[in-house]
This record gives structure tokens, C-alpha cells and sequence, in this order.
């Protein structure tokens, strides 16, 4: 071979060594941009189904809220126009002022008996506590049924009413006076 001919050989070699070069380069750069781009895709995937998850939950949870409502109205429902006037007096003040007197039908009630006097009026909060003020104490009146729905409702401050399910009866003496309040978050 002459050596024109060994040169451009030589020349030849080198560029295609060159383009073999720059062709792995570039494929290196479109793998490095596709993982990026998968990277990026698959995070932000992950984003949406977090979001997504979280307005599920959401969801559920205001279906749930809703259901309990639902049930405390089909209650007040179900003990409308039940009538407490028993012998027994008791003053019962609601968190917007007004005032009932209610009548149980002796001392020692039942905590149905006060609960059903409670959530009857109109102007009862759907979650509600109630305190007497001589003694100062609070009064757990809830039936199984609604302390359920409290404990969904309001799990981190639900605690101690496991209590009133013990206490079936309450001493309430004439003319007590008793408030009614509504149960914070």
C-alpha cells in the first residue's frame, strides 16, 4: 500500500472512530434524558396518586360525617313530639341562649330519659356536652349509639367517655340547671 493510501486508511479509522464515538456519546445522552424524563414521570405519577388517595380519603371521610349526621337526625326524628313534663324540674340552656325546662319523671333519670329531653329542642348542637353547674361537673348522657358517633366524629378528644356507659341512671334535683355545649374539636 502506498502511503497516500495508509493516510487516508488512517484518516478513515480515526473519523469512524470519531462518529463511533459521538454515537455512544449521544446515546448516552438520550439514555441519561429518557431516565430523567421517566425519573420526573414516575414522581410526579407518585404525586397524583398521592393526591388522588388523599381526596379518596377525603371523601369517604365526609360520606362518613354525613352518615352520622343522617342518623342524628332520623333520631330527633323518631323522638319528635315525645314530651317531658314530669315532676322533676330541670333548667336546660343551649349555646345560643335559649332556655327549656324539661321534666323528668323523677331524681333519678335515666341517661336516655335526658339525652332524648336534650336533643329533642331545636336549638341542640348535633355533638354536644353537658354540664351541671351545682355541682360542676360534667353529665354523661349518651347512649352507646351517639357516644359511638362522638368517638368517629372527635377520636382525639373522645377520651373518658367510655365512663357513661356504666352510668345508666343520673341524680338531677328540681330546679337544677344544666348547659348544654357544643363539643369542639
Amino acid at each position: 500500500m502506498s502511503e497516500t493510501n495508509k493516510s487516508d486508511q488512517k484518516q478513515f479509522e480515526e473519523e469512524l472512530k470519531k462518529e463511533k464515538e459521538f454515537e455512544k456519546k449521544r446515546i448516552q445522552e438520550d439514555r441519561t434524558i429518557r431516565n430523567s424524563q421517566n425519573k420526573e414521570y414516575e414522581e410526579s405519577l407518585a404525586k397524583d396518586l398521592i393526591k388522588k388517595a388523599e381526596r379518596e380519603k377525603a371523601r369517604e371521610a365526609e360520606a362518613r360525617k354525613a352518615e352520622r349526621l343522617k342518623k342524628i337526625q332520623e333520631y330527633r326524628e323518631r323522638i319528635k313530639g315525645a314530651h317531658f313534663d314530669g315532676p322533676v324540674k330541670v333548667l336546660c340552656r343551649f349555646p345560643d341562649g335559649k332556655r327549656q325546662i324539661i321534666g323528668l319523671a323523677n331524681n333519678k333519670c335515666s341517661i336516655d330519659e335526658l339525652f332524648n329531653a336534650i336533643i329533642s329542642h331545636p336549638s341542640c348542637p348535633n355533638y354536644f356536652f353537658v354540664r351541671q353547674i351545682r355541682p360542676n361537673l360534667e353529665i354523661k348522657c349518651y347512649p352507646d349509639w351517639y357516644l359511638q358517633l362522638i368517638k368517629e366524629e372527635e377520636p382525639e378528644t373522645a377520651n373518658g367517655l367510655e365512663e357513661s356507659k356504666n352510668e345508666r341512671e343520673i341524680e338531677l334535683v328540681s330546679n337544677s340547671i344544666i348547659f348544654v355545649n357544643t363539643r369542639h374539636k
